[in-house]
C-alpha cells in the first residue's frame, strides 16, 4: 500500500517537481544521457512494487474494461492495417501507462493521500515559479503565453483551491490565491479559465444551499 502511495505522488508530480529533478540530472556529467528514463522507471518500478496491493482492489468490472481496451486496439489494428503506423508508437503509453492509471484511479482514496497531494502542489507551484525567476535571472525572457508549463502547473492549482475550499482558513485562501497568480503570469487562457470557474464553482459548492451543488461540483471536478 505503500509503494502505492509513492506511485499516485510520482504521477502527481511528474509535470512539476519530478519533470524538474530530470533537468538538472540532464546537466549531470556521465548521467544525463539516463535523464528522459528517469520518470517511466520510477513510474514502473513503483507500479511493478505496488501491484500485488492493485490486483487485490480490482473488480470484474476493471478487469473487463482492461480487456476490452486490448480488443479495440487489436480489432482496430485488423480492421484498418494503415493505422499501424501511428497507433504502435503509441501502444506502450496505452498499455504501460493508461491502462495502469486507470487502475490507479479507481483505487485511489483521497482521503489517505489529501495531505499528500497539498504538499506536493504546493511544494510544484515553488518550484515552477522559482524555475521563473531562475530563467529571468539567466538572461532568458519569460514568455506571455507559456502554455506547456502553464498546463503543467494546473493540476496543482486546481488542487491548492480546492484544499482552501474544504479547508478554509486565510493561509490556505492566501497560498491558493499566490498560486493561481502564476497561471495568470503565463497568460494561457485555458488554465485561466478552467481556475474561475473552478474557483466559482467551488465557492458556491462551499458557501450555499443550492440543491444538488455537491453534484454538479463532483461532475466539473471530474471533467477538469
Amino acid at each position: 500500500k505503500t509503494m502505492f502511495r509513492f506511485l499516485v505522488l510520482v504521477f502527481w508530480t511528474q509535470h512539476t517537481i519530478l519533470r524538474y529533478v530530470e533537468e538538472v540530472i540532464e546537466r549531470l556529467p556521465f548521467v544525463s544521457r539516463f535523464a528522459p528514463f528517469f520518470i517511466p522507471v520510477l513510474f514502473m518500478s513503483l507500479l511493478a512494487l505496488s501491484l500485488p496491493y492493485i490486483v487485490r482492489q480490482l473488480r470484474k468490472a476493471d478487469v473487463l474494461f482492461a480487456l476490452s481496451v486490448v480488443l479495440v486496439v487489436v480489432m482496430t489494428l485488423l480492421i484498418y492495417p494503415d493505422s499501424k503506423e501511428y497507433i504502435s508508437p503509441q501502444l506502450w503509453r496505452i498499455f504501460g501507462m493508461s491502462v495502469p492509471l486507470y487502475f490507479v484511479g479507481v483505487i485511489y482514496d483521497n482521503e489517505e493521500t489529501k495531505k499528500d497531494l497539498f504538499w506536493c502542489s504546493l511544494v510544484g507551484v515553488l518550484v515552477a515559479f522559482l524555475y521563473q525567476l531562475y530563467s529571468l535571472a539567466s538572461g532568458r525572457v519569460l514568455e506571455s503565453d507559456n502554455m506547456n508549463a502553464s498546463y503543467n502547473v494546473l493540476p496543482s492549482v486546481i488542487y491548492l483551491i480546492y484544499w482552501a475550499i474544504i479547508n478554509n482558513g486565510t493561509k490556505n485562501w492566501l497560498i491558493a490565491l499566490a498560486a493561481s497568480a502564476l497561471p495568470f503570469v503565463f497568460g494561457t487562457r485555458g488554465p485561466i479559465v478552467a481556475i474561475a470557474v473552478f474557483g466559482a464553482i467551488g465557492l458556491i459548492y462551499r458557501f450555499s444551499k443550492i440543491k444538488n451543488i455537491k453534484k454538479i461540483y463532483s461532475q466539473y471536478c471530474m471533467v477538469i
